[in-house]
């Protein structure tokens, strides 16, 4: 059995390319941003992955974080607002931050962004 091999990430997608998402259904205050992704890389039982996702200006959010995602702002700037106190922070190009599972936050997305992302379901 050969072991695992490492995954470069790249701004375009893995070789496969990005999956347009389209517009969230979860969109807030009227605004529209069209998302797409891929994944580069799933863990063995499904419950671990790692992507790239991106997404043209707007907020979303809908019901609380259902898994802890680690984040890695590659290009533009995202602002992540606490629904509990209304309060934000803001992430831009070289960051990362971590959104735990139940966090309830709105993502907005002040300009065409990439990320990188690990999910975990823990």
């Amino acid at each position: 059995m050969s072991s695992p091999k490492v995954i470069r990430f790249s701004p375009q997608g893995p070789d496969s390319g990005l999956e347009q998402r389209g517009v969230p259904s979860v969109a807030i205050d009227g605004t529209q941003p069209d998302t797409s992704g891929a994944r580069f890389w799933t863990g063995p039982e499904g419950k671990t992955r790692a992507g790239i996702w991106t997404s043209t200006p707007g907020k979303i959010g809908g019901a609380a974080q259902g898994t802890n995602e680690f984040c890695v702002v590659v290009e533009g700037k995202i602002g992540l607002i606490d629904r509990d106190t209304n309060e934000e922070e803001i992430f831009e190009k070289g960051e990362c931050f971590l959104v735990p599972k139940g966090a309830n936050v709105i993502w907005n997305i002040y300009e065409n962004t990439i990320k990188y992302m690990m999910v975990a379901e823990a």
